[in-house]
């Protein structure tokens, strides 16, 4: 076997998550042939809640949170 890549899809179809560039411990990539498939948004596991900015927007997590 030369390449294993992990892939992670949704039943609903709504995103996938590819690690094409093999980094160990990734569980893919939000970007897929250039297009966006979402974004990850920091929660607030004591208040079962996502975390939202002063104007009721998800905060979007930076990479490596």
């Amino acid at each position: 076997i030369k390449k294993i890549v992990e892939a992670y899809g949704t039943s609903e179809g709504v995103g996938t998550y590819i690690n094409e560039d093999e980094i160990p411990g990734m569980c893919g990539n939000l970007n897929l042939r250039a297009m966006r498939q979402g974004e990850v948004v920091k929660y607030d596991y004591d208040s079962e809640r996502i975390t939202r900015d002063d104007k009721g927007l998800a905060v979007i997590c930076k990479p490596g949170e």
